[in-house]
Protein backbone atom coordinates (compact mmCIF):
# COMPACT_ATOMS: atom_id res chain seq x y z
CA UNK A 1 0.00 0.00 0.00
CA UNK A 2 1.36 3.25 -0.76
CA UNK A 3 2.15 5.51 1.73
CA UNK A 4 0.90 9.47 1.26
CA UNK A 5 3.52 11.98 0.84
CA UNK A 6 3.08 14.16 3.66
CA UNK A 7 2.97 13.58 7.76
CA UNK A 8 0.14 15.86 9.68
CA UNK A 9 -0.17 15.65 13.55
CA UNK A 10 -3.18 15.71 14.61
CA UNK A 11 -4.74 16.74 18.44
CA UNK A 12 -7.25 14.03 20.03
CA UNK A 13 -10.23 16.23 19.61
CA UNK A 14 -9.21 16.05 15.51
CA UNK A 15 -7.37 19.40 14.86
CA UNK A 16 -4.76 19.81 13.12
CA UNK A 17 -1.47 20.56 15.93
CA UNK A 18 -0.44 23.91 15.44
CA UNK A 19 3.41 23.79 14.99
CA UNK A 20 4.00 20.23 14.18
CA UNK A 21 6.28 19.94 10.44
CA UNK A 22 3.34 19.65 8.28
CA UNK A 23 0.99 22.19 9.31
CA UNK A 24 2.52 24.60 5.96
CA UNK A 25 2.81 21.77 4.12
CA UNK A 26 -0.59 21.38 4.98
CA UNK A 27 -1.83 24.44 4.38
CA UNK A 28 0.22 25.07 1.37
CA UNK A 29 -1.79 22.03 -0.63
CA UNK A 30 -4.59 23.46 0.50
CA UNK A 31 -3.88 27.35 -0.35
CA UNK A 32 -3.34 25.42 -3.95
CA UNK A 33 -6.39 23.21 -3.96
CA UNK A 34 -9.26 25.55 -2.93
CA UNK A 35 -9.63 27.90 -6.37
CA UNK A 36 -8.87 24.66 -8.33
CA UNK A 37 -11.94 22.69 -6.23
CA UNK A 38 -14.05 25.60 -4.34
CA UNK A 39 -15.89 28.82 -6.12
CA UNK A 40 -13.03 31.10 -4.44
CA UNK A 41 -15.98 33.88 -4.42
CA UNK A 42 -17.46 32.70 -1.41
CA UNK A 43 -15.92 33.35 1.38
CA UNK A 44 -18.39 31.86 3.80
CA UNK A 45 -18.29 27.63 4.49
CA UNK A 46 -22.15 27.23 4.72
CA UNK A 47 -21.97 28.67 0.67
CA UNK A 48 -20.08 26.18 -0.78
CA UNK A 49 -21.34 23.20 -2.36
CA UNK A 50 -21.12 19.64 0.12
CA UNK A 51 -19.53 17.99 -2.85
CA UNK A 52 -16.98 20.52 -3.57
CA UNK A 53 -16.17 20.07 -0.01
CA UNK A 54 -16.19 16.27 -0.18
CA UNK A 55 -13.91 16.44 -2.93
CA UNK A 56 -11.08 18.66 -1.28
CA UNK A 57 -10.98 16.45 1.82
CA UNK A 58 -10.50 13.23 -0.19
CA UNK A 59 -7.86 14.89 -1.86
CA UNK A 60 -6.54 16.21 1.57
CA UNK A 61 -6.82 12.86 2.44
CA UNK A 62 -4.39 11.54 -0.74
CA UNK A 63 -1.88 14.26 0.34
CA UNK A 64 -1.45 13.21 3.98
CA UNK A 65 -1.40 10.66 6.45
CA UNK A 66 -2.77 11.84 9.96
CA UNK A 67 -0.58 11.12 12.82
CA UNK A 68 -2.14 10.23 16.43
CA UNK A 69 -5.51 10.65 15.67
CA UNK A 70 -7.63 10.81 12.61
CA UNK A 71 -8.89 14.40 10.60
CA UNK A 72 -11.97 15.56 12.21
CA UNK A 73 -14.76 17.20 9.94
CA UNK A 74 -14.01 20.27 12.75
CA UNK A 75 -10.73 20.25 12.02
CA UNK A 76 -11.11 20.28 8.28
CA UNK A 77 -13.54 23.17 8.65
CA UNK A 78 -10.82 25.51 10.06
CA UNK A 79 -8.31 24.78 7.91
CA UNK A 80 -10.49 25.69 5.13
CA UNK A 81 -11.86 28.85 6.60
CA UNK A 82 -8.26 30.01 7.80
CA UNK A 83 -7.07 29.87 4.26
CA UNK A 84 -10.42 31.34 2.65
CA UNK A 85 -9.86 34.56 4.97
CA UNK A 86 -6.44 34.67 3.43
Amino acid sequence: MAKNPHKIWVRLEGDINGGCDGENACDEIVRTLIPQILDIHVMEWEGHKLESLDKLRASLNKEFEYVDDELSMAGFRNVVKRLLKT
